[in-house]
């Protein structure tokens, strides 16, 4: 089962400051077996944060890499690698 699925995230990030990031992405799987699925996604993302009396806000393509290992019928563990991380 090769899926795409959209997705989107939004949520608070801890630099310096605070800063909320958002992420607007397609997800295609790759299922490798019953416990084991691949994927890829491209997108968007950005952040938003205040910075002394200003706001800074970003916007970059968001792409990566990542894999769910079913632990339970109803757990899963995500792991990715995006450029954020790069």
């Amino acid at each position: 089962n090769n899926s795409v699925w959209i997705e989107g995230a939004l949520g608070p990030a801890f630099y310096s400051s605070t800063a909320i990031t958002f992420s607007f992405h397609v997800r295609w799987d790759f299922q490798k077996d019953e416990g084991l699925t691949l994927y890829a996604l491209g997108g968007f993302a950005g952040n938003t944060m205040s910075v002394g009396l200003f706001n800074r806000a970003e916007l970059y393509p968001r792409f990566g890499i990542g894999a769910f290992l079913n632990i339970t019928p109803i757990l899963k563990l995500r792991a990715e690698f995006s450029h954020e991380f790069t």
